[in-house]
């Protein structure tokens, strides 16, 4: 009888346009309600309930990481880190080895969604 090893997948998702719909002004998230977009709730729930990693990236300032993690909280969202003060327009790129040993998937993909669209259900079930 053989070990089967299961690998977790890591998720790195943006906060801004993919999980929050975009405000105009990085000010607007201490004087309005952040709007959760389509599908994210139930992405986290989906992700959370398969034991993924969570890492959530974004842009805003490291001063803005209490209201971050406060509206994030009240959206009902778990996450495992909060990476801030990438460059917010800037590519993120991942780069990943692939693992020999496991020869039935790949070890990095990339999802671009459209600004404010919410996450498809393709995305949710990844």
């Amino acid at each position: 009888m053989t070990a089967v090893r299961v690998f977790m997948k890591t998720i790195f998702i943006d906060i801004d346009g993919t999980i929050f719909k975009q405000k105009e002004n990085l000010s607007d998230i201490y004087r309005e309600r952040l709007v959760l977009l389509p599908g994210v709730k139930e992405a986290f729930d989906s992700w959370n309930w398969k034991g993924y990693k969570i890492v959530i990236t974004t842009g805003r300032k490291e001063s803005t990481r209490y209201a971050t993690e406060t509206a994030l909280r009240r959206a009902g969202l778990f996450w495992d880190h909060l990476l801030m003060g990438l460059d917010a327009g800037g590519e993120r790129i991942l780069i990943n080895d692939h693992n020999p040993f496991v020869d039935d998937h790949t070890s990095a993909k990339s999802f671009e969604v459209a600004r404010n669209e919410g996450l498809s259900q393709d995305i949710i079930d990844i």
